[in-house]
């Protein structure tokens, strides 16, 4: 996690020009077993969670998420304190 969030989409749809499109998202959260997060923040202290694709859609369908499939950082420890 940087100091401005997490973005959950798929590499190929970050980047200048390029753009968010949801099928390949969800596409790609049916295909993963989950996340690997850590705040490169706090470093040398780098807490890390590990989070479930399908948490990460839990968050999606609740509008947890923003459009972009991004969380500002705020949003997102508040999403992790919630981690089991």
């Amino acid at each position: 996690m940087s100091a401005s969030g997490i973005y959950f989409r798929p590499s190929y749809m970050a980047g200048s020009g390029r753009r968010f499109e949801c099928d390949g998202f969800l596409r790609k959260l049916g295909r993963i077993h989950g996340y690997v997060i850590s705040d490169i923040t706090q470093f040398p202290r780098i807490p890390y969670w590990l989070v479930e694709a399908g948490l990460v859609r839990q968050w999606w369908d609740r509008g947890q998420l923003l459009t972009a499939s991004k969380i500002p950082r705020a949003r997102a420890i508040d999403l992790l304190r919630t981690v089991p």
